[in-house]
């Protein structure tokens, strides 16, 4: 165990060497990983999903029921917190919004629209929709217009056969107080809508906040391809040393639990030193998400994840024993740190791949990892996946070891 000692004492001393010019990458990598996931968020506040869709309206709508309309509409009705209306005088206006994307359509009000809704004849108003299919907020103003159609023509019917069936039946005492109820009755169903169905929200984020998964996703993905900062470290195609040592009673998986110490020593410095600008920087610029509100909810999230720094650690290690040369290294784990992310639900929620490709994820170490981080971010139980962790991680420094000795013996 002598020998142990001084060979492990030997390799933290040339990590250490290293260290400064490898946090350097490090610091690097996490920077263009932060500014991914600040574009990430930018583009998630403000993708089409979270914007209310502009409807043009081309008409005259000042002192006239159509204005009054309107302006209920964007008071009153629930829609208003979907779409916004926007009022054009000419047609030609409304026509350079939609081309330049501004507005997702625009509905043309023929003179004696209001009128003739008053008499039942009910004048056509005109759509105009942008080119191709359009985008989701093209397919909503299609489907209010057909909504909004439907709704017009069935309470014109339900009153004007109330009152068809009054002046048959001579009820005309309370014709037009009756009539006013209807239409009254009609408004109340029609902007208390909303009181009719229950909306439920199902997350691809598995019950987290977009910032909550996409720190998790991008940790992961950071650990993956850190281990390529210490290629020319770890990756060795000259094996004499190893040799002498063997021949003078190191056993190899003593030479290898040495190498793996000092590695993993390596990588969780790095981890802290990361860990520690992000603390100051949420400090400095009051960042917060639902998960991690303080520094305190930082740090307890970063010390939970440890089991997926060792897991991540055994798993480069096995990779550049794997292979003999610094090409051949970098490009395994550069690939293998793709792959992995992309089936374990990194790049995009598992929820949109296959059923097969959900299965196949839980079996996966960045899988168990990916799950292991969802859970300690919300301070859920997660010793499942902490003993799955752990199990793959003697499994993948066991295997590092038996490469290294075949690698010694031939």
């Amino acid at each position: 165990m002598k020998g142990f000692g001084i060979y492990l004492k030997l390799q933290i001393k040339r990590m250490s060497k290293s260290f400064p010019i490898i946090f350097l990458m490090t610091l690097l990598l996490a920077g263009s990983f932060g500014l991914l996931a600040w574009m990430q968020m930018s583009i998630s506040q403000n993708d089409e999903g979270k914007q209310k869709v502009a409807l043009g309206i081309v008409g005259d709508a000042k002192d006239s029921y159509l204005g009054f309309g309107i302006s209920a509409l964007e008071q009153m009705d629930s829609s208003r917190f979907t779409v916004s209306f926007v009022m054009f005088d000419e047609e030609a206006k409304a026509k350079r919004q939609l081309e330049d994307g501004k507005i997702g359509g625009y509905i043309l009000i023929p003179e004696g629209f209001v009128d003739s809704v008053v008499t039942g004849e009910n004048l056509p108003v005109t759509y105009v929709a942008g080119g191709g299919q359009g985008g989701m907020g093209s397919q909503l103003i299609r489907e209010l217009a057909e909504s909004v159609s439907v709704m017009i023509t069935e309470t014109q019917a339900g009153i004007y056969g109330m009152q068809n069936y009054y002046i048959e039946n001579d009820v005309l005492d309370t014709l037009y107080e009756d009539a006013d109820r209807l239409n009254l009755k009609y408004f109340d169903v029609v902007l208390g809508r909303e009181k009719m169905y229950k909306i439920e929200t199902f997350s691809d984020t598995g019950g987290l906040s977009i910032a909550g998964y996409y720190v998790c996703a991008l940790l992961l993905v950071f650990l993956l391809l850190w281990g390529m900062n210490c290629a020319a470290l770890m990756v060795r195609d000259d094996l004499s040393l190893e040799k002498v040592l063997k021949a003078a009673g190191l056993k190899v998986g003593l030479q290898a639990a040495g190498e793996f110490i000092a590695y993993l020593g390596l990588m969780i410095a790095n981890y802290l030193g990361i860990i520690m600008l992000l603390a100051v920087g949420m400090k400095v610029s009051d960042l917060a998400f639902a998960e991690i509100s303080g520094i305190g909810d930082l740090l307890s999230f970063a010390a939970g994840v440890w089991p997926v720094v060792l897991c991540v650690s055994a798993l480069q290690f096995l990779i550049y024993n794997l292979v003999n040369g610094l090409i051949s290294g970098l490009l395994l784990n550069f690939l293998g740190a793709i792959v992995l992310g992309y089936l374990s639900g990194c790049f995009y929620p598992l929820s949109y791949f296959p059923q097969m490709i959900q299965k196949l994820a839980a079996f996966l170490p960045t899988g168990i990892a990916m799950e292991y981080m969802k859970n300690v971010i919300r301070k859920k139980n997660s010793g499942a996946q902490f003993f799955q962790l752990l199990l793959y991680t003697a499994v993948f420094v066991t295997a590092a070891v038996l490469l290294k000795k075949h690698k010694l013996e031939h």
